[in-house]
C-alpha cells in the first residue's frame, strides 16, 4: 500500500475578499446602497421591461439641502453618519422591486418600477419627504436631519431612455432646490 500525500489550503479569506470586491464594484462603500454603475444597469433593464410590458416607471433624484453645512459645522464623520441614516430611511420607503442608489456626494436616486398610477409616485415622494422630516436619534447629538429636494421623471411621459430621464429628474430637482434656497433666504431676511 502506497503512501499518499495531500496539501490542503484554507481559501476562506480569499473567497471572502473576492465577494467583498464584487460587492464594492456595484455598491457605495459608505452606505452599501447600489452605486451609479449598477443603478444605470438596473434603469436600462427596467426601461426594457417597461417597453415590453407597456408599463410605467418613475425616477426620483434626491439632493440633500444644505448638506455642506453639516460637514462644515459637525465634521465629515457626522456627515457620513447622516448619509447612512438617509440611506436606511430611503430603503425603508421602497419595495423590494425598486432600487435606491447613492449617485455620489449627497445625491441619491430611487427607481420605482411597475407603477399603477400617477398618484403612486406622488404618494412615494410625500412618504420620502415625511420620513426625511423625522428627527435624527439622540446618538446624532446636535446634528439635525436636513431636508431634501426631489426631482421626478416618469417613463414614458418624460423620456424614453435613461439619459433623458436622469436629465429630466435632475433638472426638476435643481428647480425645486432653487425654490428651497429662495425660501430659506426670505426666511433669514
Amino acid at each position: 500500500m502506497g503512501a499518499r500525500i495531500g496539501v490542503a489550503r484554507d481559501i476562506t479569506a480569499l473567497t471572502q475578499a473576492e465577494e467583498e470586491l464584487r460587492f464594492l464594484a456595484h455598491h457605495d462603500p459608505l452606505t452599501a446602497l447600489t452605486n451609479r454603475s449598477l443603478f444605470n444597469d438596473r434603469l436600462d433593464s427596467a426601461l426594457r421591461n417597461a417597453r415590453r410590458q407597456n408599463s410605467t416607471l418613475a425616477l426620483l433624484f434626491l439632493d440633500i439641502n444644505d448638506f455642506k453645512g453639516i460637514n462644515d459645522v459637525h465634521g465629515h464623520a457626522a456627515g457620513d453618519r447622516v448619509l447612512c441614516a438617509i440611506a436606511r430611511r430611503l430603503e425603508g420607503c421602497v419595495r423590494d422591486t425598486d432600487t435606491v442608489a447613492r449617485m455620489g456626494g449627497d445625491e441619491f436616486t430611487v427607481l420605482l418600477t411597475d407603477l399603477h398610477s400617477e398618484e403612486a409616485v406622488a404618494e412615494k415622494v410625500q412618504q420620502i419627504l415625511a420620513i426625511m422630516a423625522e428627527p435624527l436619534g439622540p446618538e446624532f447629538g446636535p446634528v439635525t436631519m436636513p431636508s431634501c429636494s426631489i426631482g421626478v421623471a416618469r417613463y414614458p411621459a418624460d423620456g424614453d431612455n435613461a439619459d433623458t430621464l436622469l436629465s429630466h429628474a435632475d433638472g426638476d430637482m435643481y428647480r425645486l432646490k432653487k425654490i428651497h434656497r429662495a425660501a430659506a433666504k426670505r426666511a433669514i431676511c
